[in-house]
């Protein structure tokens, strides 16, 4: 029994001061995830798009909503094609499913292209801890796969931009057609989803141009073209009519002082709010990390200054928050949130990597822990993954049966739907898992007005309210 427990304490040990400590803590992020989304269901705008689509077809619906709702052109058209337009509500439970394996393909293709001769062993170090960073500190885990609405808007181009990190890494390298096109039709597909992910592809772009042409003093014409491809592809959503005809549905005041301060003092905040835990397990794999970039990209200017990294990260920040200020006076919702912090966190680890070399070259400085602080360190990094995150959230609401049990409530309420006449007073929620349900998005209430009323309501073309508990109420 003793050598037993011994070999046993040896070899989970040893995964604990080994990049392989990664590997088993994305799938213990990514695995819930994937379960839960069996018992997801639609809400508001997931009818929205369905209702639209099922009254003409998927393709004048998507014409229709850009010339009278908005220009997100790729998001809307796809979301056109959602399964509800057919009725599918089984296949409405896949789409989390498939972005998510989409977002583990997209970083593993990305990491492979960046490191060409990385074994795959390093491969998935690499990419569970990008994924554990990832689902820790998300900021709103509902809205980032199970709203599809949200999903698509704003998860798809997550993968999209490494997928076209990854088609630009291999245009320089190879210099093949096939490559600047790929590239080409992943910008059009990026910018056509929404506004954040518009102004990082610019920015991103602009600024390895600007760098390689001002301080490497190299300049890529392929670099120059892309940015007037974005730019081009920019245009086309923004004057989009249905842009217009939504900004004087809601009508403010835009102040442009106001927005800068208050983009300044959040993009101070959540680099504060995301950077220590990112740092955190960065330091346990820091020393493999540097070693798998040092061969090729030190000498390559890949590696940069780190006053400069600095600059990008904070650009992307002071951007996106100003987006929000400017347009609603408000904060970025937590879906928007998301897909900033996708952006920060791959921007933040590059920043780390360049403070590493500068440290490295400058000072001898070396970043290696001994393996008993490896060992402690992993278990604190365990003891981080399953604490209050989404990733224990997702356990909870999947043993404890409160997924089970909010999706047998959704069944029963679409079934009381189907069956019933003109007007509908579903019973309320009782279970409401934390990780697939959002009440603000989703939750009916008891005004037949509410917007996400009349989604509901016009899709079945019946008047949907949710029974009251009290005198105002949203489930």
């Amino acid at each position: 029994m003793d050598v037993k427990f011994k070999r046993l304490f040896k070899d989970f040990s040893s995964i604990l001061i080994s990049p392989k400590l990664f590997i088993y803590l994305g799938i213990l992020s990514v695995l819930p995830l994937l379960l839960i989304s069996f018992f997801n269901n639609p809400a508001s705008d997931d009818f929205y798009y369905a209702y639209h689509s099922k009254n003409t077809n998927p393709i004048n619906a998507g014409i229709w909503i850009y010339n009278h709702e908005g220009g997100r052109y790729f998001a809307n058209g796809l979301l056109c094609f959602n399964p509800l337009t057919y009725n599918n509500y089984f296949f409405f439970k896949i789409i989390p499913i498939l972005l998510l394996l989409l977002f583990v393909f997209s970083i593993r293709t990305f990491i492979t292209t960046l490191l060409k001769d990385i074994t795959s062993e390093k491969t998935y170090s690499i990419v569970g801890l990008i994924l554990v960073l990832f689902y820790i500190q998300i900021p709103e885990i509902n809205t980032a796969l199970y709203w599809i609405t949200g999903a698509v808007t704003y998860q798809l181009p997550m993968s999209l931009s490494l997928l076209l990190a990854s088609t630009i890494i291999k245009f320089y390298r190879d210099k093949k057609i096939q490559y600047l096109f790929f590239s080409v039709l992943l910008i059009a597909m990026i910018v056509g989803c929404n506004e954040v992910a518009l102004f990082s592809t610019l920015i991103l772009l602009g600024f390895i141009t600007v760098y390689n042409t001002i301080v490497v003093k190299k300049s890529f014409l392929f670099l120059y073209f892309l940015i007037a491809i974005t730019t081009v592809f920019s245009i086309i959503e923004f004057t989009a009519p249905g842009n217009f005809i939504r900004v004087n549905k809601i009508p403010i005041e835009h102040d442009f002082f106001y927005s800068f301060q208050k983009s300044i003092l959040y993009s101070i905040l959540y680099f504060l709010k995301w950077f220590p835990i990112i740092l955190l397990f960065f330091t346990h794999f820091s020393e493999q990390i540097y070693s798998y970039f040092k061969k090729d990209f030190i000498n390559n200017n890949v590696i940069i200054k780190p006053w400069f990294a600095i600059v990008l990260l904070f650009s992307i920040l002071f951007i996106s928050s100003f987006v929000g200020f400017y347009i609603n006076k408000d904060i970025l919702p937590g879906r928007v949130l998301n897909l900033l912090y996708f952006y920060y966190l791959f921007i933040a680890l590059y920043v780390i990597l360049c403070f590493v070399n500068y440290f490295k070259i400058k000072f001898d400085f070396h970043f290696s822990l001994m393996p008993q602080s490896k060992l402690v360190l992993g278990i604190i990094l365990i003891f981080f993954t399953i604490s209050e995150t989404p990733i224990l959230n997702a356990y909870q609401d999947l043993l404890s049966g409160k997924a089970y049990k909010y999706d047998l409530e959704m069944k029963n309420r679409f079934e009381l739907i189907e069956i019933s006449k003109n007007e509908v007073v579903v019973p309320a929620l009782i279970k409401k898992p934390k990780t697939i349900y959002n009440e603000g998005i989703m939750g009916l209430t008891t005004n037949v007005k509410n917007w996400k009323n009349e989604e509901l309501s016009d899709y079945f073309h019946k008047q949907i309210v949710v029974k009251s508990t009290d005198t105002t109420f949203t489930e």
